[in-house]
């Protein structure tokens, strides 16, 4: 389940955030603008995937995805919110080779995913940026019909805004 970030600290009043950064990154957790609604809106990332320029990847880096690992773990894949909420039904797909059926519940925002033989996968959202830099390797839903329908705006820009400049880090050792 989802809550807001004032109904978390409502509920939560002693939580603290850990984060692993050096040198700790200086948050105002305290104020609005650290707010997970408004940091979806902020151009800025707080967390970078390092190791990986989000500059240049196929979608905006705090697009909200569905992150499908196949049963073995070996490969997996990312699937935009946006084009699954354009999508009708079931549909089949391939992720690192080996077939799988989707299926993306509208009403609920849950989406299932089933191997050729029927067995449940793991399904996990989160936003691009995060499931990126866990995931670099990640293949990724292209179904250029939806993508040409939706015509994203592209990676690190919004109309009318400055151009977001990303700096790639070496990746922690």
């Amino acid at each position: 389940m989802l809550v807001s970030w004032k109904m978390w600290k409502q509920l939560n009043p002693t939580t603290t955030a850990l984060v692993g950064t050096d040198p700790p990154l200086q948050l105002p957790y305290e104020t609005d603008v650290a707010t997970p609604q408004n940091y979806l809106y902020d151009l800025r990332i707080l967390y970078p995937a390092y190791g990986v320029d989000v500059a240049k990847t196929p979608m905006r880096f705090k697009s909200h995805v569905y992150g499908v690992a196949t049963a073995d773990s070996k490969a997996v894949k990312a699937y935009e919110l946006a084009l699954l909420r354009e999508k009708e039904g079931a549909f089949e797909d391939a992720i690192g080779g080996q077939p799988v059926t989707l299926q993306f519940d509208k009403e609920a925002f849950v989406l299932a995913a089933k191997s050729a033989d029927g067995q449940p996968l793991f399904v996990e959202r989160m936003l691009w940026v995060s499931w990126v830099g866990i995931h670099p390797d990640t293949e990724v839903w292209q179904e250029a019909r939806l993508r040409e329908e939706l015509n994203p705006t592209p990676p690190n820009t919004v109309p009318g805004m400055p151009t977001t400049t990303v700096i790639t880090l070496p990746p922690l050792k």
